[in-house]
């Protein structure tokens, strides 16, 4: 009987001390818990620059009477290449629906090349497009056309520049005849007033670089003769136009 109570006791005694040791031990040895599926936080701050990652696209086409290569730019903003890339198809659309047959004694086919370049500025970002078409003759044609945004990803035409209400088409047609008179001189065409007078078409084609200057593309035959090339005039925003300029841009 004696012999059983010990033993027991010693059951009793080294189920306590087992408990008393598991207590202090516990989670030592467990498996750590199950990570939390946390999502980083989404940095929803506008990026400084969409314009610093550009990737090139290229669209080709061959056709009994045309032929058709087009590269333009893509940066990663959905507006912003739905803008790029529908530009370029109206371009190529347009070509097609005029140039889809030959004309008599015709050897070469009927090509448009569009290509483009980035002109930046410290606030502005444009991509300056140039279509060049041949459809027979002595030379072809070329045509020059914009998409400027800040660099931010906004959107900016030319009347956007300047203050609502502003007369800012006869500031542009006012200076630019003197620019390009001192400029060209005796290569300026004589319709050159009509190709500056004051409408938004005649100033369509722009860009701006450095600290705010204002760069003004003229199509050939605008303001001067093919063999001119492609005219163009710089304006400093500030010392010439500071006093209409959008406030909200500058």
């Amino acid at each position: 009987m004696k012999n059983a109570l010990i033993f027991i006791l010693i059951i009793a005694l080294g189920t306590t001390i087992y408990f008393l040791v598991r207590k202090d031990r516990v989670g030592e040895d467990a498996p750590p818990p199950e990570e939390e599926n946390v999502l980083e936080p989404i940095d929803d701050e506008p990026r400084d620059d969409l314009f610093e990652a550009e990737e090139g696209r290229e669209i080709t086409e061959e056709a009994e009477f045309l032929t058709i290569k087009a590269a333009y730019p893509a940066f990663g903003d959905v507006q912003i290449d739905q803008d790029i890339k529908a530009l370029v198809q109206k371009e190529i659309s347009a070509f097609k629906s005029e140039n889809s047959t030959s004309y008599p004694g015709q050897t070469n086919k009927n090509s448009l090349e569009i290509t483009y370049r980035l002109e930046k500025g410290d606030d502005f970002t444009a991509i300056v497009f140039s279509s060049a078409t041949y459809t027979g003759g002595a030379h072809g044609n070329l045509v020059i056309k914009t998409l400027v945004y800040e660099n931010s990803g906004e959107e900016v035409s030319i009347g956007s520049l300047f203050a609502p209400g502003s007369e800012y088409l006869s500031k542009l047609s006012e200076i630019s005849r003197t620019k390009l008179k001192t400029k060209m001189g005796e290569n300026l065409g004589a319709w050159a007033d009509e190709g500056t007078s004051p409408t938004s078409d005649n100033f369509g084609a722009f860009y701006i670089t450095g600290d705010d200057t204002l760069n003004i593309i003229f199509q050939p035959y605008q303001v001067a003769p093919w063999s001119a090339g492609v005219p163009s005039i710089s304006i400093d925003l500030h010392d010439e136009l500071g006093d209409i300029l959008n406030q909200n841009l500058f």
